[in-house]
């Protein structure tokens, strides 16, 4: 998942655009970052239990919930 995506997903669940900027990277950033879950996978047998655009709806949830008690 690219951080576009990632960003167009959390844009479709909150129902609401996200203004984006994009800036020269600095000399310390990472140029690419790539992550993967194989490893766990083959060394424990675990695998995710929600896809992405599930959590993100339930953390959405959670958050308004969280918020709306103060």
């Amino acid at each position: 998942t690219s951080l576009n995506q990632l960003m167009d997903a959390i844009e479709e669940v909150l129902d609401t655009a996200i203004v984006r900027r994009y800036l020269p990277a600095r000399p310390f950033d990472v140029p690419v970052s790539v992550l993967s879950n194989s490893l766990i996978k083959s060394e424990m047998g675990w695998t995710p239990q929600v896809v992405l655009k599930d959590g993100l709806v339930r953390t959405a949830d959670w958050m308004k919930k969280q918020l709306g008690k103060s």
